[in-house]
């Protein structure tokens, strides 16, 4: 059997996960968006994913082999500290920014949304693709990204999988 699946250019490997609320339409239309921004910024106006992670320092348990009718214990740590870091990176060179923050709110973005204009000087227009969160979306920050001469574009919803950022982070994590 393993030989005919073979044959038929067939593999096993794990499926990767898609949120099941995405719009296919509205994902397509992110894509021809995208292309079109790429070309029209072309080497003179970055393009950025911009993404955050609160990541947390944590026993996850996980299977194993304990004998049949055997209790297996495992010491666990408490719950530490989160750790918030905001970052980008442009694919045109692959730069990247960072830092970390206490909390992700409107005003960490404003702090780094001035941290990708002081990197990218002069009066070129910047682009940054960010995910669907409120704290991106607030008005303040529109308002305080159009003094930076920064156009915000969101991803479409429940499409983390577009975001570039992520993918690097999770290829090189």
């Amino acid at each position: 059997m393993k030989k005919w699946l073979h044959a038929t250019n067939l593999c096993y490997k794990k499926p990767h996960a898609v949120p099941a609320k995405a719009n296919k339409e509205a994902q397509k239309a992110f894509i021809t968006f995208y292309k079109k921004l790429k070309a029209k910024a072309g080497e003179n106006e970055p393009i950025y994913f911009v993404g955050s992670v609160h990541s947390q320092h944590q026993t996850h348990l996980a299977y194993g082999w304990i004998l049949k009718g055997v209790g297996k214990e495992m010491p666990t740590t408490g719950r530490q500290k989160q750790l918030n870091f905001m970052s980008g990176i442009c694919l045109n060179g692959h730069r990247i920014e960072y830092q970390q923050a206490e909390k992700i709110d409107a005003d960490s973005i404003a702090l780094f949304l001035s941290k990708i204009r002081k990197a990218n000087p002069g009066k070129c227009k910047i682009h940054v693709i960010l995910d669907n969160a409120g704290y991106h979306r607030a008005h303040e920050i529109k308002v305080f990204a159009k003094e930076l001469a920064i156009k915000l574009h969101y991803l479409p919803p429940y499409s983390p999988n577009f975001n570039r950022y992520r993918a690097i982070v999770k290829n090189y994590a």
